[in-house]
């Protein structure tokens, strides 16, 4: 095996530990970026740019596919959220008519009670 085979192994090993979080030279839970495979293979990120294009891409294709999975978890989550939303724009639209009709019916029934006030004999 040539030393730039080796050192292709190397960076495939290190971007899957920083992917699974088993990673030894950065932070635990890390996110799979340029700088975290290349702190955990103690390499520069521009020396992965520019000598191991192959890891690179394999790098962004990772990392594309998680900020995928993060959108659609986000989209997902925005959806139930608005629906949520509309829900309780609809029970606040139904509590404001019950609260309409309650104040209404309160205020006929103090008309009422004013006018039998007036019409009641007096008390003696």
């Amino acid at each position: 095996m040539t030393a730039r085979e080796e050192k292709v192994r190397q960076l495939k090993l290190a971007v899957r530990r920083v992917e699974t979080g088993r990673a030894h030279r950065v932070e635990k839970g890390a996110k799979l970026n340029f700088q975290s495979v290349a702190a955990e293979a103690e390499i520069s990120a521009s020396t992965i740019h520019t000598r191991y294009p192959e890891i690179a891409e394999l790098i962004r294709e990772k990392m594309g596919k998680a900020m995928r999975v993060q959108r659609d978890q986000k989209q997902g989550e925005l959806k139930k959220c608005k629906a949520r939303i509309r829900a309780l724009n609809e029970e606040n639209k139904q509590l404001r008519a019950d609260l309409a009709s309650v104040a209404s019916r309160y205020a006929t029934t103090m008309i009422r009670l004013k006018q039998l006030e007036v019409n009641a004999p007096p008390h003696v």
